[in-house]
């Protein structure tokens, strides 16, 4: 498995399509305590959605789930989920709440799709 992490930082923007060809699996991470970065969340899976074409398995982070000033409501998530059909994780990389269980899941689904 290889892992790579462009922390959607746009100096990273010209080279993510080349991470996006043949991938078979895409985590999308936001940070629960910044709206801006769920809201962030449908632009980035019309970029992978774009720049892939092997529809790969594709999950959803809500990193920083142990944080006392949460911007992001359960509502507002499950909407999401609701319109998209993916699934959101809650997470910390903080506490390392359901780090393991993420690699382990999405290995878990690529696996069964061969």
């Amino acid at each position: 498995m290889q892992i790579w992490d462009t922390a959607g930082q746009e100096r990273f923007r010209t080279i993510t399509s080349a991470y996006y060809r043949g991938a078979d699996g895409i985590i999308l991470v936001f940070d629960i305590s910044e709206k801006k970065s769920f809201y962030s969340l449908d632009n980035w899976l019309k970029e992978v959605d774009s720049l892939t074409t092997d529809n790969p398995v594709k999950l959803v982070l809500a990193n920083k789930s142990d944080s006392n000033d949460k911007q992001v409501s359960k509502s507002e998530m499950e909407e999401f989920t609701q319109r998209t059909g993916l699934e959101i994780i809650d997470c910390s990389a903080k506490n390392s709440y359901h780090i393991n269980y993420v690699f382990e899941y999405i290995s878990s689904l690529l696996l069964k799709r061969l």
